[in-house]
């Protein structure tokens, strides 16, 4: 409840950046979490995802910078 009334007072570009911004995050702490688990059992699979979740984190932050930069570039500020 409290999160749908703080999402309807502020904008979209608001909670799209949040959400975003939470997903990266998410993203960037899952792979080293999963490697982790994967040294700790000596799991090759767990490494592997732990790998597989951290490049798909820095595939989302350049691609966060790339959209942000072009925008920037075409808008010309």
């Amino acid at each position: 409840m409290v999160v749908l009334v703080a999402i309807s007072r502020v904008g979209r570009d608001d909670v799209e950046l949040a959400v975003g911004v939470v997903f990266v995050v998410g993203l960037g702490a899952g792979g080293p979490v999963c490697r982790g688990v994967g040294e700790h059992r000596s799991s090759s699979v767990w490494n592997s995802v732990g790998y597989f979740i951290g490049a798909a984190a820095n595939g989302a932050s350049v691609t966060v910078a790339l959209v942000d930069g072009l925008h920037t570039l075409v808008r010309g500020s």
